[in-house]
């Protein structure tokens, strides 16, 4: 199974539809590129994946909706 793959800068926020400071700061705060050399990112493809979707899901949530807590008639149905 691949587990890492290089990538440049570009080609990751090609692939994340992410801007290169949004790419940097969630780099750096989930630590899925493991090493930089030559200009290209080594990226944990299982970690990544992870934070990718993670972080989607989040965008996703309407912050100016609210949202109510779960109750047991949420649950049965």
């Amino acid at each position: 199974m691949l587990r890492h793959i290089w990538v440049t800068p570009k080609q990751f926020c090609e692939l994340t539809k992410l801007s290169m400071d949004e790419m940097n700061s969630i780099a750096d705060e989930y630590g899925f590129v493991t090493k930089e050399e030559n200009g290209q990112l080594y990226l944990d493809l299982m970690d990544f994946g992870y934070v990718y979707k993670t972080v989607h899901m989040i965008n996703r949530v309407d912050l100016s909706k609210r949202y109510e807590p779960f109750t047991e008639d949420d649950l049965s149905a």
